[in-house]
């Protein structure tokens, strides 16, 4: 099955929704973020506080995984990439 038969919608009204000539209710876009694992907030604003967490927890796994070593370089990769 594919992402529009898994959730019901038909390609029609996808293409509706994509053409700008149909605005999909919240029940809709609520149905969309969840297959895609997006936050609604974000679906619908293209940006999100739940971002900024994801990523410090994201962060904060890698963290936790590194012995000395690769923490020290993560640390330099990452001065590095902020030009400090």
């Amino acid at each position: 099955m594919n992402a529009i038969s898994d959730l019901s919608i038909s390609t029609y009204y996808i293409s509706k929704i994509e053409n700008g000539k149909s605005a999909p209710t919240l029940e809709t876009l609520a149905l969309i973020s969840n297959y895609l694992e997006l936050d609604l907030a974000f679906l619908i604003t293209g940006s999100s506080k739940l971002e900024e967490t994801y990523n410090l927890e994201k962060l904060e796994d890698i963290i936790k995984k590194a012995n000395d070593k690769q923490l020290d370089l993560i640390i330099r990769l990452a001065k590095a990439v902020l030009n400090e």
